[in-house]
């Protein structure tokens, strides 16, 4: 099927509908068929957690003609793909948030020290550190699809304070965004200029989330100037 009319066909399903929620029972059967190594992560409490991590795949995920028959659409072949990865929510490229993983889900998205009590949150693409350093390698979004993407990051921000607030009362108000460079020496460039200045900035207002770009664990370090508010301005 050629990628434009299904790339189109997400677009405009998904864009204002809710967060698409991987069914548990799903989750685990399918986990255990693709990566039967891997225990799907231990649990927390909920209350453990207190801040989110923003991240990029690096990667685009295709799907094959195999993987298409055994799921029964391209759609849920796309999403099946994802319950690989380590985030509890992922954006992909068709505009489509995914909650792949439960929050009490103790995942290994952003390393030992921040793993317990953080909500890993991941854009699908392959994004440079700086927008100047952009090569032909790198995923190309449209401004209509970085609007969507923004759109899907605010409704996931809204769902996670959703989801704490209701199990936990009196909490999760306010919980800081950061990124994955903020931990790690390794991911300078996660999850890039483009991704701050067009999605995840201009998501943060209409949440009860906050942006922390200061905050440092390990051997990470503060999120660039090019990152944050008002650059380019």
């Amino acid at each position: 099927m050629p990628l434009l009319p299904y790339f189109l066909q997400q677009v405009l399903e998904d864009r204002f509908r809710p967060i698409r929620r991987v069914d548990l029972a799903t989750s685990r059967k399918v986990l255990r068929q693709i990566a039967p190594t891997w225990s799907g992560g231990r649990r927390r409490p909920l209350r453990a957690i207190n801040r989110i991590i923003v991240h990029q795949t690096g990667i685009e995920f295709g799907v094959n003609d195999k993987q298409v028959k055994r799921a029964g659409s391209i759609a849920e072949a796309h999403r099946r793909r994802f319950l690989k990865v380590k985030y509890h929510y992922v954006v992909t490229t068709a505009g489509e948030a995914l909650q792949i993983h439960p929050l009490e889900r103790h995942t290994y998205h952003a390393g030992k020290r921040a793993n317990r009590w953080t909500v890993g949150v991941a854009f699908e693409g392959r994004f440079p550190r700086f927008e100047r350093e952009r090569a032909d390698r790198h995923t190309k979004l449209t401004s209509f699809m970085l609007d969507v993407y923004s759109s899907a990051f605010a409704s996931i921000l809204e769902d996670i304070h959703l989801i704490l607030r209701t199990a936990e009362p009196g909490m999760a108000e306010g919980l800081p965004v950061s990124t994955h460079r903020q931990i790690s020496k390794n991911r300078k460039a996660d999850p890039g200029e483009l991704l701050m200045q067009r999605v995840v900035i201009p998501a943060i207002p209409r949440t009860p989330a906050a942006l922390d770009l200061d905050w440092v664990v390990g051997s990470g370090s503060k999120a660039p100037k090019e990152w944050r508010p008002g650059w380019g301005a």
